[in-house]
């Protein structure tokens, strides 16, 4: 009785042990021996626990810094030179924007048929003659005249106040077109600093996966990444530099028309004050209005 327990007790211990070696695939792990003793644990281990460690050390080093890793102020291929800010671009377009140039001239022109229309016509002073030079004669007719239109029925009066109104109308679309461009300035400047934001993100989404393709393919020739990781880190890197150059191309289309809004075409793309993030209360709808219909 004592010698079948012992046998079937080794052949469970046996049992085990080839267990534990095929489950490792080809490692032994650490498990009860023939002999009762623990088996001794492989050193490959080693690596995996490093490797996890510098993930370790990786997040801690990410977690440890709260600040914004991306460069500031927003993106723009430009010298780095004076920072450009709302105010001034809304003061460069009030004094060059085309339509409000011609607004203007409008509102002087319309001033001016208002003035022409107080005056009376101009007399008319002339000299006629007929037939000059004919058998060497002075003409058959030769003399002067002086004409002079008289308006009556207080037409004059009536004419008058009609481009009174008309110049106030030109002045009322004058102020509306300041408006308009004011606002599209602003609308237009928020687009602008957007685009620049996200190249800016673009940039630096494009440099991790550089940075990832670059680790990915040390780890293919140590053995640890098959070439299929190889390929998709790199078409990550692909597509992340065209979504590069793409946000770079739509922040420059955006610079040129907030240059043409303002009105100066040659307008050098600058540094941009970022005032995204406002800490101003958000705008209320009936509060808005009544501003508006105030002013």
């Amino acid at each position: 009785m004592s010698l079948r327990c012992l046998c079937f007790s080794w052949c469970l211990v046996s049992l085990s042990t080839i267990t534990t070696a095929v489950c490792g695939q080809g490692t032994l792990l650490p498990g009860p021996g023939p002999a009762g003793k623990e088996m001794p644990k492989k050193a490959d281990h080693e690596g995996h626990g490093k490797e996890k460690g510098d993930a370790g050390g990786d997040h801690k080093g990410h977690g440890g810094k709260d600040e914004n890793p991306l460069p500031h102020p927003p993106y723009p291929p430009v010298d780095r030179g004076p920072i450009i800010t709302l105010e001034e671009l809304e003061f460069l377009a009030l004094q060059n924007n085309p339509t409000l140039v011609q607004a203007s001239m409008q509102i002087e022109a319309s001033r001016a048929k208002a003035l022409q229309a107080k005056l009376w016509p101009n007399p008319v002073v002339g000299y006629s003659a007929e037939q000059i030079g004919v058998a060497r004669t002075a003409g058959e007719f030769q003399g002067g005249f002086i004409q002079q239109e008289i308006i009556t029925g207080f037409k004059r009066k009536l004419s008058a106040e009609k481009y009174r109104i008309e110049t106030q109308t030109a002045e009322f679309k004058s102020a509306l077109q300041q408006l308009k461009v004011v606002n599209g300035v602003k609308v237009q400047y928020f687009r602008t600093l957007s685009a620049g934001r996200a190249a800016m993100i673009r940039q630096a989404l494009f440099e991790n996966a550089e940075e990832e393709y670059r680790t990915t393919l040390e780890l293919f020739n140590i053995g640890r990444k098959d070439k299929a990781q190889v390929l998709l880190a790199e078409n990550r890197r692909n597509k992340a530099r065209i979504d590069a150059a793409t946000e770079k191309n739509r922040y420059q289309y955006m610079w040129r028309a907030l240059a043409a809004l303002v009105g100066v075409p040659d307008l050098k793309a600058s540094a941009m004050a970022d005032t995204l993030e406002n800490a101003n209360m958000p705008l209320d709808y009936d509060s808005s209005l009544a501003r508006l219909l105030h002013e």
